[in-house]
């Protein structure tokens, strides 16, 4: 969340209004006129000490979301009393106020005023007299994001505000929880699974409603896409992200219009970063927060530090380092689990230790009065290994190692524009992300381990501007919000290592795989909100994507010599006998390779619309529909090569004829906050959401015949006819103080396409050696297949006056498929976690937690029985902020 302070010298007219407009009751009271009828529904837990109004008004917005504002003529030094307790925003604003000699005065649902408490005279034409000078109001907006709030893992209110289906990580929920991998952050969202198909990488891939990999759903840092797949077995996708530095996580479970839905088929994730207010203290110029935890069960230590400062009033600068060292940890010894011997030995998954150095640097200044900037580099490096065991041969025993320096840079740049006009809120973003996964790549070969460095990067600079404009017209409020965004994918990969074939280096298991290419991904998008009345709020918007991928594509394949030899028997006078004379060559056969230059491009215009009615108080019910779409990638588009290092003659094509995806997804759901349900000082929030999506042209590894080679390839493929997923999503939480209860559920049906058209005639290779005819119908197995029941419960009780808090945790999933249509099927499991902490004041709280209570041997949804779930483990965490 950005707190936007604004406002522009000289716009008295503003001023004027505002103050004229406003009917106060006696200064002692600080509170709203009795003229608003405004009825105030959120509590929200204070504790702020005396401070600066302008420190006051920012931390009021960031706990609550609302948007406040103040006149230019209110001295920002102005010192504010202490809030602490329970409290509607009114009910702290009026604390805070008390006896300064400012009031507020509500201007909508959840906006307010701050302005003197010097009476106002009928006649103010004296403000416009030439010499009198006006100050700008000054406003601190929230916006969607940042704060903390009564929902489920502390989602903020703004989220039960918003038609749709979204969902918040906040900060607290963060720390109470420490994690091996931040993917783990994801685990009681509903609707959305961490895939764990490669557990002993770090990397994160995300799975929203059976949807993953491939960028179906858009992951980003700060707005700023992380585009990266690596081929292999498992999933594709990778985000290197450290739980250190995220302030939040925002899940958008649908995509549509707006900025962050150019190419987005199934959702987004975005990883949003600390800043410097989140470490200042109120009162404070410069801030310091250090956490620091280890554990049992090679949780080894996860420690950051990072100190902010306001250098001005107008610039504040953070900074942060972080280092991460989990070992190779034990599984669950309770109850039965498959056992990989080339991956699991002495009940110790091998090679799920991972080391990790993260670092941030973030600038935030207001270059004017309603201009603001924000700079933000973060950096993450991951080592890691992945392979296994060599369970026979003259190196059983050893292991096939292969190990991965990964170094992930995010840089971002946002400017946001908000001057005192209903047609201006301009959001300008520039950002550029930069992966290399550097590895030294093993691969076991008749009794041999043949290594090669492998290199791939991709970088990818994107950006967006967009507007809101406000109208009042005579059908009711309008806001409209249009802009453009796109992006370019610029992938390389190296391998520095031969083993030439013919003409074949041997390197195009690791090359054609993740092949070098180009994509470009621009789009435009509008959306018109009306509101004509006070429960009723309409939505339509339309946004046109297009894409570009340019690259070559390789195949690979044997080379066939047919005979020539031709021989004659012939009698030799010189040796009295018959002999044989031969002129030709005999069949033989070599490795050959082909590239072939791919150029495609497409486009779609993608509708949504939304409806959202507030007749009741608190209670929200809404519908959705969206069309969304997802160019191909660089690796399904340019797929080729042959299968590792000196292996088998499995071959890969790409395919110039591939299509892009497209959905569409229809929800309807409802939103509940409300405050003082049972008692006076309870809180319940509530979001259920129903939803059917409906995917054509999935795309899916298959096998293609080309003349290339007279034989059949495997290559990326769409599938025929429609793929589907329904479900249904809830997430509540209800607060009453001395003891807490929330849980996330999700049922999910899915119903994958498994067929595909084969364009080609025969297929005498690439795993199958039967005739096949064209346009005959082959299958797929290559779709991962999330749980159909997914349940976590979470509940607490508070002591102390609310510093201890002990809880306890249940995840439960129901089935599902790790990996492949025919691998293994995840069996149920049912796991325990407990936690608790102690805050010893407002700087400083210890954390303890026991995940996996019962040691049950696991393998975790979207996993493989390859790496089953780390067992019991106890860890302990200090958060200090100075």
């Amino acid at each position: 969340m950005v707190y936007r302070v604004i406002g522009r010298r000289g716009v008295v007219c503003f001023a004027s209004l505002l103050l004229a407009s406003t009917s106060f009751v006696p200064p002692a009271s600080a509170q709203s006129s009795s003229g608003n009828t405004a009825v105030e529904a959120g509590v929200y837990d204070f504790n702020l000490q005396p401070s600066s109004l302008a420190s006051t008004v920012a931390r009021i917005g960031a706990v609550s979301g609302w948007r406040i504002f103040y006149g230019g003529g209110v001295p920002s030094d102005t010192l504010t009393n202490a809030v602490s307790g329970q409290l509607t925003v009114t009910e702290a604003l009026g604390r805070a106020l008390q006896g300064t000699g400012l009031q507020y005065e509500l201007t909508g649902s959840r906006s307010v005023s701050i302005v003197s408490a010097m009476p106002i005279e009928d006649d103010v034409s004296y403000l416009d007299d030439g010499v009198s000078t006006f100050l700008d109001p000054v406003y601190v907006t929230t916006g969607a994001g940042g704060a903390s709030g009564a929902g489920f893992m502390g989602t903020p209110d703004w989220v039960y505000d918003t038609a749709g289906s979204l969902s918040v990580v906040s900060r607290d929920a963060i720390l109470a929880s420490p994690s091996r991998n931040a993917r783990d952050l994801l685990d009681n969202v509903a609707g959305v699974y961490a895939n764990r198909s490669n557990g002993q990488d770090p990397g994160i891939s995300v799975n929203i409603r059976g949807l993953q990999d491939q960028n179906r759903v858009v992951t980003m840092v700060d707005g700023a896409r992380q585009n990266f797949q690596i081929a292999g077995h498992g999933s594709t996708s990778r985000a290197y992200v450290d739980s250190a530095f995220i302030r939040e996580i925002d899940i958008d479970k649908m995509g549509g219009s707006g900025v962050g839905g150019a190419g987005n088929l199934g959702g987004s994730v975005n990883f949003r970063t600390l800043i410097a207010d989140d470490v200042i203290l109120p009162g404070n110029d410069w801030g310091l927060s250090f956490n620091g935890a280890s554990g049992s069960n090679e949780f080894q230590y996860d420690g950051s530090i990072v100190a902010a400062t306001r250098i001005t009033d107008n610039f504040s600068v953070l900074g942060g380092y972080s280092r991460k060292k989990m070992g190779a940890y034990s599984f669950g010894t309770n109850g039965d689990v498959k056992i990989n011997p080339e991956t699991t030995i002495d009940g110790i998954s091998v090679f799920t230790g991972s080391e990790v150095e993260s670092s941030i640097l973030k600038g935030e200044a207001l270059l004017g009065e309603d201009i603001d900037l924000t700079l933000t580099w973060l950096r993450n490096s991951s080592e890691f290994s992945t392979g296994g065991y060599i369970p026979a041969g003259p190196l059983e025993g050893g292991t096939q190692e292969s190990r991965y320096g990964v170094v992930n840079n995010t840089v971002t740049a946002n400017l946001g524009w908000n001057p005192l006009s209903d047609l201006v809120d301009l959001d300008v973003s520039l950002w550029y992300n930069h992966l290399q996964n550097d590895q030294e790549f093993e691969q076991l070969l008749i009794n041999t381990i043949l290594s090669a460095p492998a290199h791939y990067r991709l970088g990818t600079i994107g950006g967006s501007i967009d507007n809101t404009s406000f109208f009042d017209t005579r059908f009711g409020d309008l806001t409209v919000n249009y802009g453009i965004e796109g992006f370019h994918d610029d992938g390389k990969t190296q391998v520095d290592a031969d083993f030439p074939r013919d003409e074949l280096t041997g390197n195009e298991g690791l090359t054609g795989p993740n092949p070098t290419g180009t994509r470009d991904v621009f789009s435009g998008f509008a959306s018109a909100t009306l509101e004509p009345t006070d429960w009723l709020s309409l939505t339509g918007g339309l946004r046109y994507d297009w894409y570009r991928i340019k690259g070559i594509g390789s195949y690979a394949w044997m080379r066939k010599h047919p005979s020539t030899r031709e021989c004659e028997t012939v009698w030799d006078a010189s040796t009295g006998s018959w002999r044989e004379i031969c002129t030709g060559e005999r069949y033989w056969q070599e490795w050959a390779k082909e590239d072939v230059d791919i150029d495609r491009s497409d486009g779609a215009f993608l509708p949504s619309v939304t409806a959202a009615f507030g007749p009741w108080d608190g209670l929200q019910p809404f519908v959705r529909y969206a069309k969304t779409f997802r160019p191909p990638t660089l690796m399904e588009q340019l797929w080729g090569g042959q299968h590792y290092i000196g292996s088998a003659p499995l071959s890969y094509a790409p395919n110039p004829n591939l299509k892009a995806e497209s959905a569409d997804t229809y929800e309807i759901g409802v939103n509940y906050a409300r405050d003082g349900w049972f008692r006076g000082d309870d809180s319940f929030r509530m979001k259920a959401v129903g939803f059917f999506r409906e995917v054509d042209d999935y795309i899916a590894l298959g096998h293609v015949y080309k003349d290339v080679g007279d034989r059949a390839y495997q290559s990326f493929v769409n599938l025929n006819g429609a793929s589907y997923m329904k479900g249904l999503e809830l997430e509540a939480n209800y607060d009453v103080g001395r003891f807490y209860v929330g849980a996330s559920a999700t049922v999910l049906s899915t119903d994958y396409a498994d067929t595909y058209t084969y364009h080609g005639e025969r297929a005498p290779g690439s795993g199958t050696n039967v005739p096949l005819k064209p346009g005959e119908v082959r299958s797929s197995d290559t779709l991962y297949v999330p749980p159909t029941f997914y349940l976590t419960m979470d509940a607490g009780l508070r002591f102390f006056d609310e510093r201890l808090t002990v809880g306890g945790r249940l995840t439960h999933s129901s089935g599902g498929k790790a990996g492949e249509l025919r691998a293994y099927d995840v069996e149920d499991y049912t796991v325990y976690d407990i936690y608790g902490s102690w805050e010893f004041n407002e700087t400083a709280a210890l954390r303890f937690a026991v995940d996996n209570v019962t040691n049950l041997a696991y393998v975790p949804s979207m996993g493989t029985a390859d790496l089953p779930a780390p067992g019991r483990t106890f860890t302990a965490s200090l958060n200090l902020n100075f």
